[in-house]
C-alpha cells in the first residue's frame, strides 16, 4: 500500500518509533542526592563555574562537614590494614573456589561455599549450623528492611525538594526547570519505590537535550516533506513503501521523554502550521539555524530523493525484537552505502 501524507506525524509511524514505556525499578544509591541538589534542582548550572570551579558563596559538599566517626564506624575496606585479620579474611571470603553443587561443579566465592556447606548441614539436622544459619538469616532481614527504609525516606525526601521547586516556580509565575518532577517518584504503600521518569543528573541532562530538539524535528521533518514532494512531482512516483526516516527519529526521541513531556498528534499539527507553504530554500535555511546550537547534521540543499524506512525493514526488525532508537541506529548505519548511491543514481538521472 503507498505511503500516504497526512498534516501531522502519523500514528503508524510514533507507533513505529516507539521504544516501550520508562517504568523502570531503582537501586539504592547514597550519592544520588548530593548529585540532585548540585546539578538538577539548580536547573542545569550547578554550583561550579565554567572552569570548574565552585562558586562564591556555594560548598562543594552539600551535605555540609562530615561528622566525625564513631569508634564503631566500619572502616572501609580500602582503608584497612592489607595484613590486618580483617583485610585477610576478607580477600579470602571472596577467593573463587570450585564447589560441588546439585547442578555439578560451579565457581564461587569461599563465602557462598561456605554458605552452602551450612545450609546442608542444617538440612541434615546439625544444630550449630542450624542456629548460624538463623543468627545469619536475621541479620539480612534486618539489613534488608534498614535498606529499603532508607531508600523509601530517601526518595520522600527528593520528591519533597521536586514539590516544594514546582510550587515556587508556578507561584513565580516562571516555567518550571527540567528536572525531577514529582510525579515521577511513585512511593507505594507496600514501602517499594518505582521511578516513573528521570532522576539522576545523567537522565535529566538527557532529557533536556532530547526536549531541545523539537524545533529541529520539526523543521527537518517539514524539510524532507518538501523533498519528498519534489520527488513526486518529478519522477511521477513514490520513493518505496514506508515512513520517513525524520518522522520516526522524532517519536524515537519522543519515547524516551518521561510521559508528561511527550507530544500528542494534536500537538504536532500545531507545531506544524509556523512551516506551511514554506520554500524549501526557507525550510533549509531554518534548519541549518535549529541544528547549528544542537550539532545536529543538516541535509545538503542538492538531495533529491527523501530517506524513507521501508515497511518491510522496519516489521522485520519488529520480529527481532528491535524497535525504537535500537532499530534506527542500525538501519541507518546498515543502509548508509544503499542511500548514498541511490541519491547518487537519482541525481544523475
Amino acid at each position: 500500500m503507498p505511503r500516504k501524507q497526512e498534516p501531522a506525524l502519523s500514528a503508524q509511524a510514533k507507533a513505529a518509533a516507539n521504544a516501550g514505556g520508562t517504568e523502570r525499578a531503582i537501586e539504592f544509591s547514597k550519592d544520588i542526592l548530593d548529585a540532585i541538589r548540585s546539578d538538577v534542582f539548580l536547573g542545569g548550572q550547578g554550583n561550579r563555574t565554567s572552569a570548574g570551579q565552585f562558586n562564591k558563596g556555594t560548598s562543594g559538599n552539600p551535605r555540609g562537614r562530615p561528622k566525625r566517626e564513631s569508634p564503631g564506624a566500619v572502616i572501609p575496606l580500602a582503608n584497612l590494614d592489607p595484613d590486618s585479620v580483617s583485610a585477610i579474611t576478607m580477600r579470602h571470603a571472596a577467593r573463587k573456589v570450585t564447589a560441588q553443587t546439585e547442578d555439578g561443579a560451579v565457581e564461587m566465592s569461599l563465602k557462598e561455599a561456605a554458605i552452602i556447606k551450612m545450609v546442608r548441614e542444617a538440612i541434615k539436622g546439625n544444630t550449630g549450623h542450624s542456629r548460624t544459619l538463623f543468627q545469619l538469616l536475621g541479620r539480612a532481614e534486618a539489613d534488608g528492611i534498614k535498606r529499603k527504609r532508607d531508600e523509601f525516606r530517601h526518595w520522600s525526601e527528593v520528591r519533597d525538594h521536586a514539590r516544594e521547586t514546582y510550587a515556587q516556580a508556578k507561584q513565580a509565575g516562571t516555567k518550571p526547570p527540567l528536572s525531577v518532577h514529582p510525579d515521577d517518584i511513585e512511593l507505594r504503600a507496600d514501602g517499594s519505590v518505582v521511578i516513573l521518569g528521570p532522576t539522576e543528573a545523567g537522565a535529566i541532562a538527557v532529557m533536556r537535550y532530547l526536549h531541545s530538539k523539537v524545533d529541529y524535528h520539526i523543521i527537518n521533518i517539514t524539510y524532507y516533506r518538501w523533498v519528498e514532494h519534489r520527488f513526486i512531482r518529478r519522477y511521477r512516483r513514490r520513493f518505496g513503501d514506508g515512513f520517513l526516516y525524520s518522522e520516526l527519529d522524532f517519536w524515537a526521541d519522543q519515547s524516551e521523554l518521561p510521559p508528561r513531556l511527550q507530544l500528542t498528534l494534536d500537538d504536532v499539527a500545531e507545531l506544524f502550521k509556523p512551516y506551511a507553504g514554506m520554500s524549501g530554500r526557507a525550510l533549509h535555511a531554518l534548519l541549518r539555524e535549529a541544528a547549528e546550537p544542537l550539532e545536529l547534521p543538516v541535509p545538503p540543499r542538492e538531495l533529491r530523493a527523501p530517506i524513507v524506512v521501508p515497511t518491510s525493514d522496519i516489521e522485520a526488525g519488529r520480529e527481532k525484537g528491535i524497535i525504537g532508537r535500537p532499530f534506527l541506529d542500525a538501519w541507518l548505519t546498515a543502509a548508509n552505502t544503499f542511500w548514498s548511491q541511490r541519491a547518487a543514481e537519482i541525481k544523475g538521472q
